[in-house]
């Protein structure tokens, strides 16, 4: 897949622009996400050293930087706010890491202890809370996280009570499924216990869904559904978890472009160059001029999240970075 996009990326450069010019559809996904194809930049890879190989194809002109700037955990502040969960939005208010707040809560631990610096033997926990932020925010079950965690969900203890190891070297055992899978069951429910709301907001958006046919954004973009009245458990089961994600991610992708517009109005009213370019996933990115980066970096901070009060309540972080190519973004 990788090598294919470098080959497509190297046959769909133009040669009087020494550029690719790819093709952005607006209404080219449910969610409201644009969808970026020949070549798919949205498939670019974004950790590890191929990402670098990759992205580094892709540089701004001399006298240019490319400005890129990524909504930290979007999702997870719109579900907090269309759940009305207390636990999280009293975190997003005090600007505490989610991850480690989830953690925190899951294993009775007090925040600092989970800080990845002063206590690196804690570091499974963080990654635990992550994990189950993102697969159980929506409709994941307890197992989904065993292939994404696997040995991690294991506490070090028990790794070296039980298996005779080193926690260090915990991935490297041989723990039994079963055991896993009692550990993913043991997380899923207390974490449900933690944000008792979710399963509050997600049972009321499957039942709205039901009973019109279709699920709709807070900004009004639809979602029919017919499948969430179908007799098969299946079927009906990822037409319930449609219902459930289609809010949020369409408010997010949504959200995103509006603040974007916004950010570039702004630049152009102050008489500054922008050219923006796309947006992937979470993040909007844009060429400004060398001159101009902290200028164009405080906008950015302010006219991003300027609307986010009015709009759902909940604080909002948006943090430019600027680099040369898009292989100074990998993670």
């Amino acid at each position: 897949h990788r090598k294919n996009l470098i080959s497509q990326v190297e046959r769909m450069l133009n040669p009087v622009t020494g550029c690719v010019h790819p093709d952005i559809k607006v209404w080219g996904t449910e969610t409201g996400r644009l969808a970026v194809s020949n070549p798919p930049l949205h498939g670019m890879p974004s950790s590890g050293q191929w990402a670098k190989v990759v992205r580094s194809m892709f540089q701004a002109p001399d006298g240019w930087l490319l400005l890129g700037a990524d909504f930290s955990q979007i999702e997870l502040r719109l579900i907090g706010w269309k759940a009305n969960c207390k636990a999280l939005l009293g975190a997003y208010a005090k600007g505490l890491d989610m991850h480690s707040y989830t953690a925190s809560l899951l294993f009775n631990l007090d925040i600092e202890k989970l800080d990845k610096k002063k206590y690196p033997e804690n570091s499974w926990m963080r990654q635990i809370g992550k994990t189950a932020n993102f697969a159980w925010c929506y409709c994941g079950s307890p197992q989904v996280v065993i292939p994404l965690l696997g040995n991690a969900l294991v506490p070090d203890e028990i790794i070296r009570e039980k298996f005779g190891a080193d926690p260090k070297d915990k991935m490297k055992v041989r723990v039994p499924q079963e055991d896993l899978l009692n550990y993913a069951v043991l997380y899923h429910r207390k974490y449900f216990e933690v944000f008792p709301e979710l399963v509050t907001w997600k049972n009321r958006e499957v039942a709205a869904a039901r009973s019109k046919g279709y699920a709709i954004s807070p900004y009004g973009r639809v979602r029919y559904l017919p499948e969430i009245r179908d007799p098969n458990d299946r079927v009906r089961g990822h037409a319930e978890n449609q219902a459930v994600n289609h809010g949020i991610q369409s408010a997010a992708s949504d959200y995103l472009l509006f603040r974007f517009q916004d950010i570039v109005r702004e630049c152009r009213g102050h008489g500054l160059q922008v050219k923006p370019l796309l947006s992937i996933h979470d993040a909007m990115y844009m060429l400004i001029r060398d001159s101009d980066k902290e200028v164009v970096e405080d906008i950015v901070r302010t006219v991003g999240i300027r609307k986010d009060a009015a709009d759902f309540g909940v604080p909002m972080v948006l943090e430019p970075k600027c680099g040369k190519g898009f292989d100074d973004f990998v993670e």
